[in-house]
């Protein structure tokens, strides 16, 4: 019923086939992921949402969900996680238009469920391959960059790696960007390896089994000496 819960965050995507949402909500106590659809461009809509996550209904915390889209009924989403303890990154995908999801979600981040904090995930699609990229405590006290590839819509995922060459647990690499055109992946963020924040950028053109060396900072005043935050990539 209205306002009973907590309904937060949404994000859209829209394609030929329709406009979709998700956000996260407490209705079920804990926030899980929501999910609707509409395929006659937003005049009608599900009666009921989908949900996202498949652990048990309100039990821990789903939250920051992104959704991509493929133009033939194909809908990803994406969100932190912490029914393990710590935080974790997540996925899910639906092949019928955002009415259901897969039974059973995905676990992208690396190590042990729970081991680490990741946090911000953030989606990239192009054609069959989906990105999902997020900042990462996996490799020490200060936070890494981390990306996930499938080359499946969704379906399966490659182990995470990291696109950076800074010392891994030791420079604070944050909020992600992705952008994808065929299998050529762009991605920015911003780290403090020289003492301030700068923003720097990478390329793969293997769907990121490879990367350009070395990343490219882009920010152009003096390397480290001020704060160059959230960065934003996009490409077509």
């Amino acid at each position: 019923p209205d306002g009973t819960g907590m309904s937060l965050a949404p994000q859209l995507a829209a394609d030929s086939s329709g406009v979709y949402a998700t956000w996260y909500d407490n209705r079920n106590g804990a926030y899980d992921i929501f999910a609707n659809a509409s395929t006659d461009g937003g005049e009608v809509w599900l009666d009921e949402p989908a949900r996202v996550d498949t652990d048990d209904r309100g039990e821990a915390y789903s939250a920051s969900p992104v959704l991509v889209v493929d133009g033939v009924g194909g809908v990803v989403i994406a969100w932190e996680d912490s029914r393990d303890g710590r935080s974790d990154v997540y996925t899910n995908v639906s092949v019928d238009y955002g009415q259901t999801f897969a039974p059973s979600d995905v676990r992208l981040d690396p190590g042990g469920a729970g081991n680490a904090d990741s946090f911000y995930p953030r989606l990239a699609r192009s054609g069959f391959n989906v990105y999902v990229a997020w900042h990462d405590t996996y490799g020490g006290e200060d936070r890494d960059i981390y990306v996930a590839h499938s080359g499946d819509s969704g379906v399966t995922w490659s182990e995470a790696v990291r696109p950076e060459t800074a010392n891994e647990g030791l420079v604070d690499a944050l909020y992600p960007s992705v952008a994808a055109v065929g299998d050529t992946l762009h991605i920015a963020w911003q780290d403090n390896r020289s003492g301030g924040y700068d923003v720097w950028y990478r390329q793969s053109s293997d769907a990121g089994l490879t990367w350009a060396a070395p990343e490219t900072r882009m920010d152009r005043d003096t390397q480290g000496l001020n704060q160059s935050n959230r960065a934003h990539v996009s490409a077509y």
